[in-house]
């Protein structure tokens, strides 16, 4: 009994494996994965584009938390052009994980799978988004060899979770007060926030108030902190506008990768 029971697992675990090398489809998808997966440490695109075909055709739509919905369409060197960007940004990390497989079709010169792909996004150890992917992918056997090509890409991704990313921004004046009103995403949801600034003064230095917290603006652009007649310059603007970003983008640090004026 204890024979028959080894020799049908091992008899379970070779079919297994003829199985996943008889999908060069599957196996080409878990490279693409694991290549992505490198790229900001391996910095070298080649390694995901040798799995493209140069004529590939890619859609892509987005549905962001609160249901509005972006699509896009993307050949080769705009593809391309994406993977350098991610390279230079240096501090993004995506993870992606294959949760399931859920159809693979495999014939000699094509193939197809669906799956479904979790992405954590992060930044300096810190998450910025969770994503889910439903990914449909063609592909096609080249070279009357192996070398086996992404033909077709669709993806459709749903943002479950962001902790950082594009806030948007309204800014209002009256007078010397100005008020800003900050949209940005915090976990599940988006948050409001808003924030007052009063300027004062004819001359230089001018005074920039917000919260409880005074500041110098010089004629010369320079923000400083200031402690009696110690100054200390932590920024520079030429307008008011770009004071206000300024304090902004310190205070709003954890959650706006960019500022989207309205």
């Amino acid at each position: 009994m204890k024979r028959i029971l080894i020799t049908l697992t091992l008899s379970i675990v070779i079919q297994t494996m003829a199985t996943a090398q008889n999908k060069p489809v599957e196996n080409l998808f878990r490279s693409y994965i694991e290549e992505i997966n490198n790229l900001n440490k391996a910095k070298k695109i080649k390694r995901v584009t040798r799995l493209i075909s140069k004529e590939v055709s890619i859609n892509q739509t987005i549905v962001g938390m609160d249901g509005k919905t972006i699509s896009s369409s993307l050949d080769f060197p705009t593809f391309t052009a994406g993977l350098k960007g991610l390279i230079s940004a240096h501090d993004l990390m995506p993870n992606l994980t294959i949760d399931e497989i859920s159809n693979v079709s495999q014939g000699d010169e094509r193939g197809t799978l669906t799956a479904l792909v979790s992405m954590n996004l992060s930044s300096n150890g810190k998450l910025l988004d969770k994503s889910f992917f439903l990914v449909n992918i063609v592909a096609a056997k080249f070279e009357n060899n192996d070398n086996w090509q992404i033909i077709y890409l669709s993806n459709v991704q749903k943002v479950e979770e962001r902790n950082a990313g594009n806030c948007i921004c309204y800014i209002y004046k009256r007078e010397d007060r100005y008020a800003s009103e900050v949209i940005y995403p915090s976990g599940f949801e988006y948050k409001q926030n808003f924030d007052s600034f009063v300027v004062k003064g004819d001359r230089s230095p001018r005074t920039i108030t917000t919260g409880d917290e005074q500041y110098l603006w010089t004629s010369g652009g320079n923000i400083q902190s200031f402690s009696g007649t110690n100054t200390t310059t932590i920024g520079s603007a030429k307008t008011i506008d770009e004071a206000i970003f300024f304090f902004l983008g310190k205070k709003y640090k954890d959650h706006c990768l960019a500022f989207d004026s309205k």
